[in-house]
């Protein structure tokens, strides 16, 4: 299974139905895994920062305000591409891969079954989509998350073998990925990759078996 988190920030992109086509598409179902969107929260999350600026109330309330901001995005989402597979619980990723569909992950009512009694998921905003979608991946037992961003990655760091890849304090620094990602993603399984806005037709290609989805990020620390 791939997990394929869509940023928030691409909200504003106007080929962000060419991506949700593209993930929804029959590209994706090779005979080796099921695909797995989880939406940002972008505009709707940002609604919910302001209004904490305004009113002050904790942060507790605004992250489950910006859950329900990320089921927002993602019924946007299924509008821009209703062949996605809307899945509000561990069923419904299991009936999406088994009518061969990808499924949309609708966060609001598994995080407050799931998430909601764990003790490691911060209520604050060091915990975003980035980390959900880490969470999402070790609970189902992915093989890769990929991350899409709508910023253009580093320039990546090759060791001495020539591998290409990204220290994930380096995605940090920059903003590009939360503080708290490493710890959902650090040695938890799975293999972490970051793509940019250009990278819809690399990550198509990987989907189909063909290389991989974007620059590997080292999450080994």
């Amino acid at each position: 299974m791939w997990i394929i988190k869509l940023g928030g920030s691409l909200a504003a992109n106007p080929e962000l139905s060419d991506w949700c086509q593209m993930l929804a598409g029959p590209c994706l179902q090779s005979d080796l895994r099921s695909v797995v969107v989880v939406p940002g929260g972008g505009p709707f999350a940002d609604v919910v920062r302001i209004a904490q600026k305004t009113h002050g109330f904790d942060d507790e309330t605004a992250h489950s305000m910006a859950i329900a901001g990320m089921e927002q995005y993602g019924r946007m989402l299924h509008g821009l591409a209703p062949a996605l597979k809307p899945a509000f619980d561990l069923d419904d990723f299991t009936l999406a891969a088994q009518e061969g569909r990808t499924a949309l992950w609708m966060p609001q009512t598994m995080t407050q079954a799931m998430a909601g009694e764990s003790a490691d998921i911060p209520r604050d905003w060091e915990t975003t989509s980035d980390s959900l979608a880490a969470w999402l991946a070790g609970r189902l037992k992915a093989s890769r998350l990929v991350l899409i961003k709508s910023a253009e990655l580093p320039v990546p760091e090759t060791d001495g073998e020539g591998a290409n890849g990204l220290a994930l304090s380096r995605l940090q620094e920059t903003g590009l990925i939360d503080r708290a990602f490493g710890n959902f993603a650090c040695n938890r399984g799975f293999d972490v990759f970051c793509i940019g806005p250009s990278g819809r037709s690399r990550l198509m290609a990987a989907l189909s078996g063909d290389g991989d989805p974007g620059v590997l990020v080292d999450t080994t620390g």
